[in-house]
């Protein structure tokens, strides 16, 4: 099993569109988005050969998931920009992953707050034991935002463990 892990300088609110992955970046990508091409990034030329892709995350794009709910209440529906209300969904990330690296296999965004790395770890393993794909690429990413602060400031820890973070594995039928 390959592990790239990305963890942004304490900080660092702005991710460089020429850090991202190969080709051209998004358009008007978010910080989510980014920091879902920045992980897989590091594991240099994956063969997209029946390739599945799996992305885990605990809150997903919540700082735009909010943005676009507090322009419906501000505005209405007709008030909500189609480009934010794509970055507020939680498979947003997989989209751009599939798009940077051609992958025309399975895709599936799971979330879970208590263990989503086990969670797409299991999926994975499925989809190999199956024959489904041969390779699998599993990113887990979650952005930070006031979602965290909020929970860490009534706590007094961070939700779950979760950090701003993102990690890619790639298993195969042997690696698991």
């Amino acid at each position: 099993m390959n592990e790239i892990i990305f963890m942004p300088a304490a900080g660092e609110q702005r991710i460089p569109d020429e850090t991202l992955a190969r080709g051209k970046p998004p358009r008007r990508a978010t910080r989510y988005g980014k920091l879902a091409l920045l992980a897989t990034r590091a594991l240099g030329e994956i063969s997209n050969e029946r390739l599945g892709l799996i992305v885990g995350t605990a809150l997903g794009p919540h700082e735009s998931t909010s943005q676009v709910h507090n322009d419906m209440m501000d505005f209405g529906d007709a008030g909500v920009s189609p480009t934010a209300f794509s970055h507020s969904v939680h498979n947003v990330a997989a989209a751009y992953i599939a798009q940077a690296l051609n992958i025309h296999g399975p895709c599936l965004t799971v979330t879970d707050f208590e263990d989503v790395a086990t969670r797409c770890r299991q999926l994975a393993e499925c989809w190999l034991a199956e024959g489904t794909c041969d390779a699998v690429l599993v990113v887990i990413i979650d952005e930070a935002g006031f979602v965290f602060d909020k929970i860490e400031a009534e706590f007094g820890a961070p939700f779950a463990g979760i950090r701003e973070s993102a990690q890619a594995f790639l298993l195969t039928k042997g690696s698991t």
